[in-house]
């Protein structure tokens, strides 16, 4: 096991059907950390509109982050764009699991760093609906050739890897 004071996650999207949930799972068995940031994108609460995906394998992770900080790891969730809904509950604590706007990370040797997911400084998202829209096509495109790519992959007995 490896121990760190802090470790970030984000854009895991729980929920979407191109979550990686199973590599997730064996990162957590493998580190423990003081602090786990989850920086936004955690759930994918805009995939799930369309289509509800939320396996054993996903359930496993948000049980997982509720167990760690049930441990007393501390665990702050910073939602992003996918998983905006969440930041109506900023300031609040669910399951042991801080959730706020922004965080404020303190490292080993005393600088401060703000902690936050981004889409806040990302003008096509806040400013351009239209923009946004060919890009989540895209998105959606290469995530489907992403997963053809792997079966094809697995096929030929190959590991993983992403597009």
């Amino acid at each position: 096991m490896h121990q760190y004071r802090s470790v970030f996650i984000s854009d895991v999207h729980l929920g979407s059907a191109d979550c990686q949930a199973d590599y997730l799972l064996d990162f957590l068995d493998n580190v423990s950390c003081e602090t786990l940031y989850l920086v936004g994108d955690i759930i994918d609460l805009i995939a799930m509109q369309r289509r509800v995906h939320f396996p054993e394998s996903h359930q496993a992770v948000v049980r997982r982050f509720m167990a760690i900080a049930a441990a007393g790891t501390r665990v702050v969730y910073v939602p992003g764009n996918h998983d905006e809904f969440l930041r109506h509950f900023c300031g609040q604590t669910l399951a042991g699991i801080e959730l706020k706007q922004k965080a404020i990370h303190t490292t080993a040797d005393g600088r401060r760093f703000v902690v936050c997911h981004g889409d806040q400084f990302d003008q096509v998202v806040r400013c351009s609906p239209l923009m946004l829209l060919v890009g989540d096509r895209a998105h959606g495109l290469l995530l489907r050739l992403n997963r053809w790519f792997n079966a094809w992959r697995r096929l030929r007995r190959k590991p993983y890897w992403s597009l």
